[in-house]
């Protein structure tokens, strides 16, 4: 499920770049298939914890949050790609961090942050394929 949500997701963010009027949403798009692409990575053959194996994100992090109830989705996310997939962490932490930037305090994002996003989305896509 997650691998078709990240390309679902991939899909349109290719759409709004190729239009170039919202930056915004390609940055937003990218994260989020980005997200998907991760979980899906980390979970698909049943990812281990304090003992337990899971099989997706949400059986986790039900689990997780009893234990840690300040640590939201994303950054519960965060922390699993800097333990499981650390060659992406730094990528994957930047379109977080611009989503956030982008949905919350500035929708302006100029052309070569839409261009990185594509770029960084692409190389966290490869190496969670």
């Amino acid at each position: 499920m997650r691998k078709k949500q990240a390309e679902h997701n991939e899909g349109l963010c290719k759409i709004l770049y190729k239009n170039g009027k919202y930056n915004d949403w390609v940055l937003t798009t990218a994260f989020y298939s980005a997200l998907h692409y991760v979980q899906h990575k980390i979970f698909m053959s049943h990812f281990e914890w304090n003992k337990k194996k899971y099989k997706a994100f949400e059986l986790y992090f039900k689990d997780f949050s009893r234990n840690h109830p300040t640590i939201g989705k994303h950054s519960a996310t965060l922390s699993l790609v800097y333990e499981k997939i650390p060659i992406i962490y730094a990528k994957y932490r930047w379109l977080k961090d611009e989503c956030h930037t982008a949905r919350y305090k500035n929708y302006n994002i100029s052309d070569s942050y839409a261009e990185l996003s594509m770029k960084y989305l692409e190389e966290i896509k490869i190496e969670c394929m």
